[in-house]
C-alpha cells in the first residue's frame, strides 16, 4: 500500500545507508481501522477518521534500524537514518515531512 514514490526511495536508502533497517509493525499502509486500533492504544495522535495519518495515503513509514541483525533504537541510528532519508529524498526531489511533526521512527514523504 505505500506510494511507489516512498518504495523508490526506500529502496535507495537500502543501497545508501551504512545501517540496516526493516518496517515496524504496521509501520507502512494503514486502513481508516487500522489507523484507530493504533491511536487507541495510544499508539498515534491521529484517529483515522477525522484526522488523518500520512499511513493511510502510504506516504510513511515506521522504521527500525538494525545492527548485527538485532533492533537497536538508539537516537544515534535513528540520526543515521533521517539524514539518509533527507539526503535521497533530496536526490529524487521529493518533499519530506519536518522531522520535529513526527516521532523518530516515522519517516514520511508529501503526497
Amino acid at each position: 500500500g505505500l506510494k511507489p514514490q516512498l518504495i523508490g526511495l526506500l529502496e535507495l536508502m537500502l543501497r545508501e545507508t551504512p545501517l540496516d533497517f526493516g518496517v515496524a509493525w504496521m509501520g507502512g499502509f494503514r486502513t481508516n481501522e487500522q489507523q484507530y486500533e493504533m491511536f487507541k492504544k495510544g499508539a498515534s495522535k491521529a484517529d483515522g477518521f477525522k484526522k488523518k495519518s500520512a499511513h493511510q495515503s502510504g506516504l510513511a513509514v515506521d522504521l527500525l534500524p538494525y545492527i548485527n541483525g538485532k533492533v537497536d533504537i538508539s537516537e544515534k541510528n535513528y540520526d543515521v537514518l533521517r539524514e539518509v532519508f533527507e539526503k535521497c529524498a533530496k536526490d529524487l526531489n521529493l518533499k519530506t515531512v519536518p522531522v520535529i511533526e513526527w516521532d523518530k521512527n516515522h519517516f514520511a514523504i508529501y503526497g
